[in-house]
């Protein structure tokens, strides 16, 4: 008795195979480039929008109201809020994709610190932006890259 077995589809499946990595990557890239532009376009506006219940003073003639220790910083000038970007990777996601503000006193903002402040030099308690729109980013990249991976497998 003799048998006979053919196998058709074995090249493109192992062609198919070969190519899941640099498609895991390339979703993957695309994942840590949505959860870098989300952070972003959260933490502007958390800065932007949102009840503040700090100091009311008056500055350069206008009442500003101040953020409350806790709270993301309060609008003043919109300076921090537009300071803030991203950088997208490419398909290589050790790159690593970012979010930020390259202003000097973000990160005083972000963390608390010593800051220059009409004249004086006054310690500034933390009013977190980034790191909590970082977080609420964060949530949604499972989804995100499941969603990706499964688009570069059609």
């Amino acid at each position: 008795m003799r048998m006979h077995l053919e196998i058709t589809g074995f090249d493109e499946l192992m062609e198919e195979l070969l190519a899941l990595p640099e498609k895991a990557n390339a979703s993957l890239a695309r994942t840590l480039n949505f959860v870098a532009q989300s952070t972003a376009t959260r933490a502007k506006n958390r800065i932007r929008s949102g009840s503040r219940s700090g100091h009311v003073y008056f500055l350069e003639g206008k009442l500003h109201q101040a953020s409350a220790p806790g709270e993301p910083p309060a609008n003043l000038s919109g300076a921090l809020a537009n300071s803030i970007k991203f950088t997208k990777i490419t398909n290589n996601p050790m790159s690593g994709a970012t979010a930020g503000s390259d202003l000097a006193y973000a990160a005083t903002l972000e963390h608390g610190g010593f800051a220059s402040f009409e004249g004086e030099v006054v310690y500034v308690d933390p009013r977190p932006f980034l790191l909590p729109s970082f977080e609420e980013a964060i949530q949604r990249a499972d989804v995100v890259l499941k969603r990706e991976f499964e688009r570069s497998l059609k």
